[in-house]
């Protein structure tokens, strides 16, 4: 049975290469966690470079997107049900790549920080990209180190 499910799910990643990279990192997260990847390559890591031709710090990253991605959806499918806006679209104010959540992932140490500074990334009404994700991650930074010195 668990090889039938990792061929389904690679399937599915392939037919969405470059269509939903969100969906894509959800099943790597799910063969991960399952490891269903076991019997054929050991490791995540060697299944991530021989399957995908992804080294080990990109699987790890594309897996830590998706598992902030997880809670980002959460969190704001629950703002949606507050508010009672049912048109507020929620795909309207999640990342559209791994990329544009990056420095998110890489420079804060937990979701609650990544969830403040995306709801502030939000917030600015700009397009978002990861020039401005950068600009405000960097910005929380140096308020946070600010605000220690002080305590």
């Amino acid at each position: 049975m668990k090889k039938w499910a990792i061929k389904k799910l690679e399937k599915r990643i392939e037919s969405n290469q470059e269509t939903t990279w969100y969906e894509n990192n959800l099943l790597m997260l799910k063969i991960r966690d399952d490891g269903l990847y076991k019997k054929k390559y050991g490791t995540f890591e060697k299944y991530l470079e021989d399957r995908w031709g992804f080294g080990r710090t990109r699987g790890h990253r594309l897996i830590k997107a998706a598992e902030f991605m997880q809670i980002a959806v959460k969190n704001q499918a629950g703002k949606v049900a507050q508010n009672g806006k049912m048109g507020d679209k929620i795909e309207a104010i999640l990342p559209k790549s791994e990329r544009q959540i990056r420095p998110l992932i890489e420079k804060l140490n937990n979701n609650g920080q990544r969830l403040k500074v995306w709801a502030e990334v939000v917030g600015t009404g700009e397009k978002i990209n990861a020039e401005l994700v950068q600009t405000k991650v960097d910005e929380f930074l140096k308020y946070s180190m600010m605000k220690n010195c002080f305590v």
